[in-house]
């Protein structure tokens, strides 16, 4: 039996543009009367989409606001920027040539503020923790809850005391909150520095321990020894922070490491640097391992000639080969200054040797063994021969030597700190 008969259309969705706005309504908050409408986000975005394509640019789009609305239309985006009436529109209208017309409508409603209430009654001050005071001195203007840290030199008289019905009582067995609201003047109490407390006494002992404030809590010298955490430390005056090991002897440490407030110095027994900017700085027995670059250099208490940059001072005997004149040692100064070279040389038997020591392309000093002052022979010197010389930066300063037909030999060629030293940089052999 056939009870009834029907029709259904099916149609492919993606064979129809679709038409959405970025926004179907929007409230528009504004004052009781519906005066000063603040229209911030009052906008909406008409989209067309076939299939899984964007076909808006196919469309002209025309949008029209219901009265007591204006706005401004710009691409496919229309932005409300009045509105007079309670409620309004505005409808979209996107067409194309062969295409059905879309239509969609952005809704705007204001939504007026309530009218403003009576004041409310003056606050009231929550209870906290007003400071470190003596004994029996009270903050003024308390209120009901609030939290005083008395010190004493009678131990019971310690304590955190709390405020109620017109009465400081101390508190037998502060709460966690409690203890942590006086933190910071309990420890300012149990500590020997010279400080200030709030009734502005200064005050340079300690007053007890932590656990005559807080029995019920741990030591808070516990928690400063093993777990200390913080921000900013200030040490007093003439406080101090050193490790366990710290040593020192005449002055200088032989173990850990200090940092002393009183003498205004950091004293360690060994350190490392990566970076540093040392000012006004006096050392003793330092081992520059590399290469060091100093603004300024100035060497006080120097010895002429004892004070050997680079060179050989070691009595070894070295060989000067036949035949030009040899460089044999090299330098560059790198500051004005005096300088001292020093030489030693001696010849073999029916062989000529000429020494020079030269600045730039200058000979300030030349020995040889034979015209015009036969100073070498076949034994070394007693003493090396030596000369001053005043550099400039830049100057360079070569030791050389000439032996023909023959070899030679010569030792303790170098070049050493003068008075006013100049400072030298090793060039080579």
């Amino acid at each position: 039996m056939i009870v009834c008969t029907t029709e259904i259309t099916l149609y492919d969705q993606n064979e129809t543009p679709q038409g959405s706005l970025s926004s179907e309504s929007h409230s528009v908050p504004c004052d009781p009367d519906g005066s000063n409408p603040d229209l911030t986000g009052a906008s909406s975005t008409l989209q067309v989409i076939l299939g899984d394509e964007d076909i808006t640019d196919d469309y002209s789009l025309i949008c029209t606001p219901s009265s007591g609305v204006t706005g401004t239309k710009s691409g496919y985006t229309y932005t409300v920027t009045g509105m007079t009436a309670l409620a309004g529109f505005v409808d979209f209208v996107a067409t194309k040539a062969g295409a059905a017309t879309i239509q969609k409508r952005f809704s705007i409603v204001k939504q007026p503020k309530g009218n403003t209430g009576d004041p409310g009654a003056p606050g009231v001050d929550a209870p906290r923790c007003r400071g470190l005071y003596p004994y029996g001195t009270a903050p003024s203007s308390p209120v009901a809850g609030d939290l005083v840290v008395w010190y004493s030199t009678t131990t019971e008289d310690c304590g955190i005391y709390q405020y109620a019905n017109n009465t400081w009582s101390k508190l037998t067995a502060p709460t966690p909150d409690q203890v942590g609201r006086c933190f910071i003047h309990i420890l300012s109490a149990v500590v020997a520095a010279v400080r200030t407390d709030s009734a502005g006494n200064t005050i340079s002992v300690a007053y007890g321990v932590s656990a005559d404030y807080a029995p019920n809590s741990v030591a808070f010298e516990i928690l400063l020894v093993n777990f200390l955490f913080a921000r900013n430390i200030t040490l007093q005056e003439t406080g101090y922070l050193k490790s366990h090991d710290y040593t020192e002897s005449s002055g200088l440490p032989t173990a850990g490491f200090m940092l002393d407030v009183a003498n205004q110095i950091i004293k360690a027994y060994g350190a490392k640097f990566v970076s540093a900017t040392i000012k006004d700085a006096a050392i003793t027995n330092a081992t520059v391992s590399g290469k060091a670059t100093l603004a300024e250099l100035i060497l006080s208490g120097v010895t002429a000639g004892a004070n050997i940059i680079k060179g050989y001072n070691d009595n070894v005997s070295r060989n000067i080969p036949n035949g030009a004149l040899n460089t044999l040692v090299s330098y560059q100064i790198c500051a004005t200054g005096t300088i001292r070279a020093y030489i030693n040389a001696k010849i073999v038997a029916g062989s000529d040797l000429v020494v020079h020591v030269v600045k730039n392309s200058t000979t300030v000093l030349e020995l040889t063994s034979g015209y015009p002052d036969y100073s070498l022979s076949t034994s070394f010197a007693a003493s090396d021969f030596s000369v001053d010389i005043a550099v400039n930066a830049g100057d360079i300063i070569h030791l050389k030597a000439q032996a023909t037909p023959y070899s030679c030999s010569y030792k303790n060629f170098r070049i050493c700190c003068a008075e006013n030293p100049g400072i030298l940089s090793y060039i080579g052999s």
